[in-house]
């Protein structure tokens, strides 16, 4: 109702999130004129009535995310030219009509992540070139259409994870010469081919966890084109081949986890001697042995949690020595698994003289040192 806001003129946000609405009626925020930002996300609205958005020109944020709408009309957004970012995430969307973009030249902003997208046209947002964020992440599509983002010159971030992509074509980020966070985690890529980032100078994060058909062993042309990526996630792919981090001098955040890592195979990390955060975690670890402490003592914040750790003096005494010396805390601390008198300690409340000397694992055919559920012990000499 028109009445509802009546004397809110120099309101500047409204936050309407979460409260059932079903439906807004025409003109019921026409008296907001100098609204800036708002919210409906998480309400129930099946449809954006005609002149919804009257008198909100000045409007530059919209989150209509979670409302079950299939359908944005394009003249309903007539109302609002000066939307800078609109926020429509799990909104049961398949398509959108391009008439949409081009009422909205000024969007920077651009969120249609878990919908239902299954394909996008090349000219989808060529009408929208002043974009700096656009996620698409949670949605059905299986190719990112060569030269889709050739008008997306400003484009900064740009999350494509959690879809069904194949392949990206040689010329997909052609035109992202300034995009510094690329994310393609959790699709079905067998390959990033090194054409396809070669004009990504400018990126420094960089996201393809997930993706377990690809051959880590054909990646590494791909990465020499891109060596000043300060964060790299590599998650749940498998083994790492040695070497495959060399051209990361400049590495500050680092996520292998997830990865069947096992003492052996953390050398993969000697090459990146800046990082800061290093992620372990759901590997197959059962200790760290002196010469990985030594590196890993110079990283701010280590996770190690969920790892089928031995805390005796052979498997994790060096580390336990070591962990309350440091300068900084980190977010959390490994959990000792083994031996079962000390399982679910925390290696921070154990003396590591008061360890067992070593232990000598066996396992059985159905371990799985991720969730460290299968694992056995007994004492070696």
């Amino acid at each position: 109702m028109q009445k509802d806001f009546r004397g809110q003129n120099n309101l500047l946000e409204l936050d309407l999130s979460k409260n059932k609405i079903i439906n807004i009626a025409s003109s019921t925020f026409c008296n907001l004129t100098e609204l800036r930002r708002l919210s409906l996300a998480d309400n129930s609205i099946g449809e954006l009535v005609q002149r919804i958005f009257f008198m909100l020109s000045k409007l530059n944020y919209l989150d209509l995310s979670g409302n079950p709408l299939q359908d944005l009309p394009p003249d309903v957004f007539r109302d609002v030219p000066q939307l800078k970012i609109f926020k429509c995430r799990n909104c049961q969307l398949k398509k959108i009509n391009p008439q949409l973009y081009n009422l909205l030249p000024q969007l920077t902003e651009l969120d249609l992540g878990r919908n239902e997208f299954k394909f996008l046209d090349k000219d989808e947002f060529r009408d929208v070139k002043h974009l700096t964020k656009v996620l698409l992440d949670g949605n059905q599509l299986s190719v990112a259409v060569d030269e889709l983002f050739r008008m997306q010159k400003s484009l900064k971030h740009l999350d494509l994870s959690y879809n069904r992509l194949a392949k990206v074509p040689n010329n997909s980020f052609l035109s992202l010469t300034n995009l510094t966070f690329l994310d393609l985690s959790y699709n079905k890529l067998v390959r990033l081919e090194p054409q396809s980032v070669r004009r990504l100078n400018n990126l420094r994060t960089l996201n393809i966890s997930g993706n377990i058909h690809m051959d880590l062993h054909e990646i590494r042309e791909t990465f020499e084109l891109l060596p000043h990526l300060t964060h790299l996630s590599i998650a749940d792919m498998g083994v790492l081949p040695v070497g495959l981090l060399v051209p990361f001098k400049n590495l500050r955040y680092l996520n292998i986890s997830g990865n069947h890592l096992d003492s052996m195979s953390l050398q993969v990390i000697e090459p990146c001697q800046e990082l800061e955060f290093l992620d372990l975690s759901r590997n197959q670890l059962y200790g760290i042995n002196a010469e990985i402490v030594l590196r890993i003592q110079a990283i701010r914040n280590v996770r190690l949690d969920n790892n089928p750790l031995i805390c005796d003096e052979c498997h994790m005494g060096r580390l336990i020595d070591v962990i309350r010396q440091l300068q900084w805390k980190w977010d959390t601390y490994p959990i000792c698994f083994l031996p079962k008198t000390l399982r679910g300690a925390e290696i921070t409340d154990l003396d590591a003289n008061g360890l067992d000397s070593c232990l000598e694992y066996i396992t059985d055919e159905e371990q799985n040192a991720a969730s460290t559920s299968h694992n056995f012990l007994e004492r070696g000499k």
